[in-house]
């Protein structure tokens, strides 16, 4: 009887130490810090949002914001020449800022199609394209190899103190911003664009007085 009674002490003490050790790792593993760059880093898919960040866009035009409705916030960042780029010098263009890294792999893909749009409407429209490169990257020379290698020649800016990136609540990568000719976000969008999110983005943009 002794021996039954402690065989089944042993038993329940087993079963216990295993839902302890189970939760012990649940907590642990939700405790780990989110970090969406570090996850791109492992090129795992980043998350796509058509309507970021229309959920908390503002109503007065005159405010700004990263959210759509907003003033874009000023970008005033050195271009591979080391020649400063202003936004607000910009003002009548259609302006799209996409916020990008050398290691990002939907970066790389969609960037092609930018190129694409950047070259048919450059001229007829104004269209300009400048494309921020993230403070925490591989360096100039590794942004220089990766736009020869994708044949770009649309502006790239360096975020090196990621003010920029800041300024526009970059959460992941790519991240996308249509500013219209008077300086308002118009649309946003984190992840690979398409080229008929694109064209739809610009051609609302070019429909404007």
């Amino acid at each position: 009887m002794k021996r039954n009674v402690a065989l089944w002490i042993l038993l329940v003490s087993g079963v216990g130490l295993l839902a302890f050790g189970a939760l012990a790792i649940y907590a642990l593993s939700m405790g780990q810090p989110f970090d969406p760059l570090a996850l791109a880093r492992r090129e795992r898919p980043t998350f796509d949002a058509n309507t970021y960040p229309t959920a908390v866009a503002q109503a007065d035009a005159n405010a700004i914001g990263w959210s759509v409705g907003s003033q874009a916030p000023e970008i005033e960042l050195t271009d591979l020449k080391d020649e400063t780029v202003r936004l607000s010098d910009l003002r009548g263009k259609p302006v799209l800022v996409n916020f990008w890294a050398t290691w990002c792999a939907p970066c790389r893909i969609e960037m092609p199609v930018m190129e694409k749009k950047y070259r048919a409407y450059k001229e007829s429209e104004k269209f300009v394209i400048l494309a921020v490169d993230v403070k925490d990257d591989s360096g100039v020379d590794a942004v220089r190899r990766f736009l020869g290698e994708l044949s770009l020649t649309f502006p790239v800016l360096l975020d090196s103190d990621g003010r920029a990136g800041t300024a526009y609540n970059v959460l992941g990568l790519p991240t996308s911003f249509f500013i219209d000719r008077r300086g308002v976000i118009r649309a946003a969008r984190v992840g690979a664009m398409s080229e008929q999110y694109i064209d739809e983005q610009l051609q609302k943009i070019f429909a404007e007085e």
